[in-house]
């Protein structure tokens, strides 16, 4: 078992080091602890609160962002790791063979959600393992120290802890049926557990937690999250289950045949269900909802919890009897598991790499010094298409970074000195103008002023939807005014070609200047049009020039936006004309 162990070690410390903790909430999770100097944890979830504080220290310590990143990405990996020796250390001195059930649960079931490190609901399952297990060997006494706190980290992590409390309250249930009179203790924890899965239940928070729940968006998460490859991965690993529970009905010795069979037959299971996700994890396409599965995590689970209970209940006295040799063969099949978990982990861990480099290098190729989402195109429908990816870019520089990655309008607000915010729902994430010092462990002060006194660089900023495309095509849709920011170092000319198509046809779009009109255009094309605007006046300082639809912005049957116009391909000519601040293309 040591190399397995080892196997599961590097694995963990592998996707640490990648930074793919910082996946999805992760990266906020991280700003906000280090800017606040205090764990943030927004649900008051308090074990997430006790991981973070160590990073809050830490930071007192170090200033140097590639440390921070990679203790806070060790913090998370440990807690697979910690159930997995849990887990162990509960059965390995009663029913050791009972542990290839945890390393099926932690090692695949909850795989195809792993690289989201940041999420609760899924540690919260892993962390459940150690506590099934205990119960299926009786709670001996000797346990309860370790036991006893496991419970209260599950019962505080996350609500999921509700249906994990009562999976095991029925599992003391069915072992106080079995047992009678020898196993009245387990009344007790049936009892007790399904009293904490009722109080997890009932503090349930309104808002997020409640709507997650709720029955659509679970639908929801099933065909962005499960459907496909991760589904198929887990049919295959529990189809292994059955096997490794079959081989272990067969332990008489004229059954060797049969044995060896169904062990093949496991180990041919857990190869294909992790090729399957190699595969997967290959295309950053594929699990950029990854996040979603923490529904759908407990379910993949259940079918080896069901395969656990049936070997406590009904063949304890053979996985006794049996002893060294099955021990043995299971042995081989937790190193299958960990060799499936290593080469999917290790695979997102490395694309997840190149993602972030991928971003670092958009960053640094950027002529300015704030970049819109929407110009991200290579990183459209990947794990940073997503509302932390403002976050994550200032994790990837310094304490003192120089480019911000904002959403929306973020980047066009910098610029006029208004107030933004890293994320849009979260006031506290206010970025300061520039001309105030600021406060909090980052120092952004810098890029800001970079933005408001000295960059120059045209942009498209409100009114605009994200930027579309087609091969080396794009343009951007608007509900009827869309507008552009254009700077000027002294009163001068520019010229503005691009493509125009409107929703409606004909339709006349004005184009105008500072308030002013200056240009119309018609569009009666079915297609975008080819436009070209010589000789716009443009002011010193910053300009403001709109299209505006004359007709009224209608839905399309496959798309619930409002839609008017789309302008797209815009390039701006003229005697010093600014860049554009970012590429859509």
């Amino acid at each position: 078992m040591r190399w397995y162990w080892g196997l599961m070690a590097c694995t963990l410390v592998i996707a640490a080091v990648a930074g793919t903790a910082l996946s999805w909430d992760g990266s906020y999770v991280l700003f906000r602890t280090l800017n606040d100097q205090s764990p943030w944890e927004p649900l008051g979830r308090l074990p997430s609160v006790a991981l973070y504080e160590p990073i809050a220290w830490l930071s007192h310590v170090t200033t140097n962002l590639s440390a921070l990143r990679i203790a806070f990405g060790l913090l998370h990996a440990a807690i697979p790791l910690l159930a997995l020796a849990a887990s162990w250390w509960m059965v390995r001195d009663y029913l050791p063979p009972l542990f290839v059930w945890a390393a099926f649960g932690i090692s695949l079931a909850t795989l195809p959600g792993q690289i989201c490190f940041s999420n609760e609901s899924i540690k919260d399952i892993q962390l459940f393992w150690p506590i099934l297990l205990a119960l299926l060997i009786h709670v001996p006494r000797a346990k309860l120290p370790l036991l006893l706190p496991l419970i209260g980290v599950v019962f505080l992590y996350h609500p999921i802890a509700s249906p994990l409390f009562a999976v095991g309250a029925g599992v003391a249930f069915l072992l106080w049926l079995n047992y009678g009179t020898e196993g009245h203790k387990m009344l007790l924890w049936a009892g007790g557990l399904g009293l904490l899965a009722v109080i997890r239940a009932l503090q349930i928070q309104p808002g997020y937690e409640e709507t997650q729940l709720s029955s659509a968006e679970v639908v929801k998460h099933f065909h962005v999250a499960v459907v496909g490859l991760p589904l198929i991965a887990l049919a295959c690993a529990w189809f292994a289950g059955a096997m490794v529970y079959l081989a272990g009905l067969s332990d008489q010795p004229t059954q060797w045949r049969r044995r060896a069979f169904f062990q093949l037959s496991a180990f041919a299971g857990v190869g294909t269900a992790g090729a399957m996700l190699v595969v997967w994890a290959r295309d950053p396409h594929l699990w950029w909802k990854a996040i979603d599965f923490r529904w759908w995590a407990l379910a993949a689970s259940l079918p080896f919890m069901f395969f656990a209970l049936l070997e406590s209940v009904l063949g304890r006295l053979r996985l006794l009897r049996t002893g060294a040799c099955l021990l043995r063969d299971r042995i081989r099949l937790t190193q299958a598991t960990g060799v499936a978990f290593a080469a999917v982990l290790s695979v997102q861990s490395v694309v997840y790499a190149g993602l972030a480099h991928e971003l670092t290098q958009a960053m640094a190729q950027s002529p300015s010094s704030c970049i819109p989402t929407a110009a991200l195109g290579a990183l459209k429908g990947t794990a940073f298409d997503q509302w932390s990816v403002s976050a994550e870019a200032i994790m990837l520089q310094s304490r003192v970074p120089q480019k911000l990655v904002l959403d929306g309008d973020g980047c066009a607000h910098a610029r006029s000195g208004t107030p933004v915010r890293v994320v849009s729902w979260d006031a506290k994430s206010e970025l300061w103008d520039a001309t105030s010092e600021g406060s909090g462990w980052f120092h952004l002060r810098p890029a800001l002023l970079q933005l408001t006194t000295v960059e120059g660089c045209w942009e498209m900023t409100s009114g605009w939807y994200a930027v579309e495309r087609r091969d080396a095509d794009w343009w951007r849709w608007s509900q009827g005014r869309g507008a552009i920011n254009i700077p000027a170092t002294h009163d001068m000319s520019v010229t503005v070609q691009g493509r125009l198509y409107s929703s409606r046809r004909p339709n006349r779009v004005n184009v105008v200047v500072n308030g002013i009109t200056q240009r119309t255009l018609e569009s009666s094309a079915d297609s975008l049009q080819p436009f070209t605007l010589a000789g716009l006046p443009l002011s010193a300082g910053r300009n403001i020039v709109e299209f505006v639809s004359e007709q009224s912005p209608v839905t399309a049957p496959t798309d619930s936006r409002l839609l008017a116009i789309a302008v797209g391909d815009l390039n701006l000519t003229g005697d010093n004309i600014a860049p554009a601040c970012a590429s859509p293309s």
